[in-house]
């Protein structure tokens, strides 16, 4: 019989599975768990849905890395779903070391063979995220969640082309680093913390501000009357395609270049 004031729904498995709510997400984690991690040991990682615009370098998605210590997000735009393991790879490359432990979703490209075999080569261990514990991946996923506010915000305040949305995303991340505090140390922002270094925000131009390379004889179309130099609109720090992390500049129509140095930019 359920009598009365006794009677408390965990006691019934039947009143248990009608009403019983879902048990509370975990706190935080705590600081100090935190820096028991050195620099890129725990990282937590995410991949955005597909774009409804194509990139013009044919990118529809991308994924985020978060180093639990620093916060510090590294973006990378790719092609198709299937591509991660090789997004890691890269991840890799830019940080040079693999991580002690990679926290992610349950996506069948990140539990693939080729991405186990790529892990335990490098003598990294997984923590796939059970479906219903997303909260264990909350930063990586807060990261995907800030970046597409911060491109919207940035391409239409400026009217960029929605191309250009991986370029602008990736220099979103940037800008992130140098101007928010890092998690486990709230005096310094994710760039001291990871290159032990202040961030020298003077260095980088505002976003479509107007960009002026140096061109050398052999690109100009007439050495005598064409302009010594090409202007452009900045459209942030990125990589291209083969792998170049420079400034990249709008030239014209759907052109994109990157400049590596000799240029000038002229702002307000």
């Amino acid at each position: 019989m359920m009598g009365g004031s006794d009677f408390k729904v965990k006691d019934y498995p039947v009143c248990a599975v009608m009403k019983n709510k879902r048990s509370k997400k975990p706190s935080a984690i705590l600081v100090e768990e935190k820096k028991q991690w050195h620099l890129r040991e725990r990282v937590l990682s995410d991949s955005s849905g597909k774009s409804k615009v194509k990139s013009l370098q044919g990118n529809q998605y991308f994924s985020i890395f978060v180093c639990a210590r620093s916060g510090r997000k590294l973006y990378f735009a790719h092609k198709k779903k299937s591509h991660y393991p090789l997004v890691y790879l890269k991840f890799v490359a830019r940080v040079g070391r693999a991580p002690r432990l990679l926290v992610t979703d349950q996506a069948d490209e990140i539990l693939s063979k080729t991405m186990g075999v790529r892990l335990a080569a490098q003598g990294t261990d997984m923590e796939p995220v059970p479906k219903d514990e997303h909260s264990k991946l909350g930063s990586a996923e807060r990261a995907i969640d800030e970046t597409c506010r911060m491109v919207a915000v940035v391409m239409l305040e400026i009217n960029v082309p929605k191309y250009a949305w991986d370029i602008v995303g990736e220099h979103c991340s940037l800008i992130n680093a140098v101007t928010q505090s890092c998690p486990t140390d709230s005096s310094i922002t994710i760039y001291e913390a990871e290159s032990g270094m202040i961030p020298d925000l003077d260095k980088i131009p505002p976003f479509g501000c107007v960009a002026i390379r140096y061109l050398r004889k052999l690109d100009r179309k007439d050495f005598k009357l064409s302009p010594k130099n090409q202007d452009g609109v900045f459209f942030g720090f990125a990589t291209f395609s083969n792998g170049t992390y420079r400034s990249v500049l709008l030239i014209g129509d759907r052109r994109f270049v990157v400049a590596k140095k000799t240029m000038d930019f002229f702002h307000d």
